[in-house]
């Protein structure tokens, strides 16, 4: 009797362990729907518009200013070097 109930558990436990399916196949690609590409934090995008022969016409096109910097600095909040990653979502950022 104790073996009936054996073989289902481990079976379940089994495959809650398994990884989960693949998120690159369901995500566009170039899109960033979680905070460093995927659930893994890959920080990794199949792009390749960018190479070695192009690499050196990359320029800044633009910039986040923090308000957080517009406090007085004895109601500042010191947060460290926080740096936000932002998503992209069907081509929108």
């Amino acid at each position: 009797m104790k073996n009936l109930f054996f073989l289902p558990l481990s079976t379940i436990l089994l495959l809650a362990c398994l990884p989960e399916t693949s998120e690159e196949n369901a995500t566009p690609i170039g899109d960033w729907r979680h905070h460093g590409a995927n659930h893994n934090s890959d920080k990794y995008a199949p792009l390749d518009q960018i190479d070695s022969s192009n690499f050196s016409e990359l320029e800044v096109t633009w910039r986040y200013r923090s308000p957080d910097l517009d406090l007085p600095e004895d109601l500042a909040y010191p947060t460290g070097d926080y740096r936000a990653v932002p998503l992209v979502v069907n081509g929108i950022m």
